[in-house]
């Protein structure tokens, strides 16, 4: 399969189709995440919607998401993004209302004003809990990317799955199945990387402070 190229360009669809809707939820997740952690208003407001479509399980949106989008790649990307936004979004929120409030209060006494306190003390003390929710992301952005070419395009891996297993060939499903998880694995310790940075970062400021 690798050497027909079969495999690669079912690699190549499904990963740039994962990187577009990955990407989405990290522009959305990231500062809507931080924006409820530090607003009350829309906290009230947004969280039980939130909460909702976390827990719903995203086959479930498959016809809905059919005739808003039709098949192809607009429906893909939308899978991805649903897929993964909401553990970027909950983990940003999290970071965004637990951060230092110390911190908070000794900025606001030496005149920050709340450009700087946002900049300068909520976004840096959300890093850590941003992190990891883009390594849990970017895990369900790999499983959004299979389910959406399962059943909205029959192409990418996905597909692959979907053919194979129609045709009972069994070590061809294994092989797609062995490069989603080396892909889950190369995308989530890559990640991790950046994760394991900022917690560097969080010790080395623990130890100064």
């Amino acid at each position: 399969m690798i050497v027909s190229g079969e495999l690669l360009d079912a690699l190549k669809i499904g990963v740039w189709v994962m990187l577009l809707g990955f990407a989405f939820a990290v522009v959305l997740g990231i500062p809507l995440g931080i924006l409820m952690g530090r607003t009350r208003v829309l906290e009230v407001m947004l969280e039980p919607y939130v909460n909702a479509l976390f827990v719903t399980p995203r086959v479930a949106l498959i016809p809905v998401i059919l005739i808003w989008f039709g098949i192809g790649l607009k429906a893909q990307v939308f899978v991805v993004f649903l897929s993964s936004v909401f553990p970027i979004l909950i983990n940003s929120y999290a970071g965004a209302r637990n951060v230092n409030r110390e911190w908070v209060d000794t900025a606001r006494s030496f005149g920050a004003n709340p450009r700087q306190e946002f900049f300068q003390v909520v976004l840096p003390g959300s890093v850590p809990f941003i992190a990891t929710g883009l390594r849990l992301g970017v895990g369900h952005a790999v499983i959004g990317m299979i389910v959406a070419e399962m059943f909205l395009a029959l192409s990418g891996l996905g597909g692959l799955l979907v053919n194979y297993g129609d045709l009972f060939q069994t070590s061809s499903m294994f092989a797609v199945i062995i490069v989603v998880a080396l892909l889950g694995i190369i995308l989530t310790a890559a990640v991790k990387k950046l994760e394991d940075h900022f917690a560097l970062w969080k010790s080395s400021e623990r130890r100064n402070g």
